[in-house]
This record gives structure tokens, C-alpha cells and sequence, in this order.
């Protein structure tokens, strides 16, 4: 039998905000930026959805809070996994803005990710919400413009003005396995904590200085790693903390066996030998173990 995981979403919304004001008590404004909607899910044909870990799930029409909503219904098998929402609506972002979500439900979601990823697919901003309780009765969820932080893509920080895609992830559901790790900061030293293994501590420096508004743990960290000279830890405005560690190169060589085939193996003490196909516009390699990865070219640049 499916659990039902989320009642119903209702209309997912971007609130557009007056510009900041940096004071310590500013006056109301005469009128409010009215909100867009980015759907009403009227239809819900633009969202996909995908599982991992065996998850079955499905997505539903249904009703929302005022008019429509979508539904989602999930099957755990008896173990963890999690569930992502995908849409490809385009809509831009101005200066300072809230995502709002309405949701409902019968669980609490360990973590619930909000994600924006522009219209070259490459770069994406987060926020983490941790321990959503999801109510019987409708909610709005909401995060700001500072709580979204840069996870993944070229372009290493920044604004995004336009957004491609939007998901809405949820994992370490019903009987995922993820542990709470306590830290300490003083000043630019943030230590990790091992409580199962006694000297076991990562000592961790920071790279930038602070910036007077952040949190004490936000900003990016390092420290001398088992394989490689350094890594690296980010923890961000939006909640994620993203571990970094620089790739070393090999070197190899490759062929071409038939049109769009061929074979690659490198040159070092392993020598492991890998096949490649080209297929629409990517490039897929498989190693010895049927572990596929997929590379899509890169634009070249100006």
C-alpha cells in the first residue's frame, strides 16, 4: 500500500520584494510588489518526478488550498530513500525576492531541499529546510533570496536573474540513516568533533574572512586531507555544507573501434580500461564494473 507522503502542494509562488532596507525599524510600505505565480497547477503535465534507493512514487492532480494542487503519493518498501519534483517553468528573479511554497501532509521531512537552477543547466542555488513537519492543515513555507546558496556549477557565485528549472527534493525519509556531527568555531578554527573515536577530530582553518552579517560556522574552510594535499568545506546561508576535493589528473590514451566508439585506459599503475560512446551530444564512458558516466560538451567560450 502507498503512503501518502504530501497531501497536496498549492500554488508555488515567487513574492517579490520592496528593495532592503538597512535600518533597525522601517516605516510599512504604502504598497506591496504583487506576487507571481509561477503555477496554479492547473496542470500538472510540466513536473516530473524521480526516486532513488527502490522508491515508488506518483504525482496526482488534486485540489489545493484555494483551487488546485498537486498530490504526491509515495512507497517507502520498508526502507529510506527519497523523492524529487522537477518542473522546467522558466520566470525571472528580481533583485531581492521569497520563494512560498503551501504544503500539507501527515509526516515530518527530514530534509526538504528548494532548488533554482538557471537556463544553462549547469548552475543551481539551495536552501535546506531541516525537520519540516508537514501539517493536516495548510501551510506556507518560505525561503529568502539570502537563504539560497550557490551548490553546484561554473559559475561560483553570484545571482541568478533567470531561472530554468525549479525541484523540490525530499530525503532522509522513513528509515534513512544520516548522523548529526556537533562542531565548535573559535574565531577562524572550526573543529568537527568525532564523538565515537577519541583524537579523531578534523581541525579545519578558514579561507575567507568573515563577512560582519554572517553566521559564525558560514564561509569556506580547509583542511590536510588522507589522498590529497587539502579540502574543503563550505557551509552556506541556505543551510548545505558542501565538501570540495581537488581531483588529481591522469593521464591515458583512447581510440576510436567504430563511429561514435571506441575505448580509453590510462597510462598509470592501475591502468583501468574504460569503452565511450557519443550519444546526443554526450559523451557516456563506462568502466569495467558497468559504472556509467555522462559528460556534455562544453560551449566554447569567446
Amino acid at each position: 500500500m502507498s503512503q501518502s507522503l504530501i497531501r497536496s502542494i498549492a500554488g508555488l509562488m515567487v513574492v517579490l520584494l520592496a528593495p532592503f532596507v538597512s535600518a533597525q525599524r522601517a516605516a510599512p510600505l504604502a504598497s506591496a510588489t504583487p506576487p507571481v505565480l509561477i503555477d496554479d497547477f492547473e496542470s500538472i503535465s510540466a513536473w516530473t518526478l524521480e526516486t532513488v534507493d527502490g522508491v515508488d512514487a506518483t504525482i496526482h492532480a488534486d485540489s489545493g488550498r484555494r483551487a488546485r494542487g498537486l498530490r504526491l503519493d509515495v512507497d517507502f518498501h520498508g526502507h529510506g530513500g527519497a523523492v524529487t519534483l522537477h518542473t522546467d517553468r522558466q520566470f525571472d528573479l528580481p533583485e531581492n525576492y521569497e520563494l512560498r511554497i503551501a504544503m500539507r501532509g501527515t509526516v515530518t521531512v527530514p530534509l526538504l531541499d528548494l532548488t533554482l537552477i538557471d537556463t544553462t543547466d549547469d548552475n543551481q542555488w539551495r536552501s535546506t529546510m531541516v525537520d519540516v513537519a508537514l501539517p493536516r492543515d495548510w501551510a506556507t513555507f518560505a525561503r529568502r533570496k539570502r537563504q539560497l546558496g550557490v551548490v553546484h556549477g561554473p559559475s561560483g557565485g553570484g545571482d541568478i536573474r533567470r531561472a530554468g528549472a525549479l525541484e523540490l527534493r525530499l530525503g532522509g525519509l522513513v528509515g534513512s540513516c544520516f548522523s548529526v556531527v556537533p562542531i565548535r568555531v573559535a574565531r577562524d578554527t572550526l573543529v568537527e568533533i568525532d564523538t565515537l573515536h577519541a583524537g579523531n577530530d578534523i581541525i579545519m582553518t578558514r579561507v575567507h574572512p568573515a563577512l560582519g552579517s554572517d553566521s559564525s560556522v558560514v564561509g569556506t574552510w580547509s583542511y590536510p586531507y588522507r589522498t590529497v594535499a587539502t579540502a574543503f568545506v563550505a557551509f552556506t546561508h541556505g543551510g548545505q555544507m558542501l565538501f570540495r576535493l581537488p581531483l588529481r589528473s591522469e593521464a591515458g590514451n583512447w581510440r576510436e573501434s567504430s563511429p561514435g566508439h571506441g575505448e580509453l585506459w590510462g597510462t598509470g599503475p592501475g591502468r583501468t580500461r574504460s569503452s565511450w560512446t557519443l550519444a546526443d551530444s554526450a559523451l557516456i564512458v563506462t568502466d569495467a564494473h558497468g559504472m556509467a558516466t555522462r559528460y556534455r560538451r562544453q560551449p566554447a567560450s569567446d
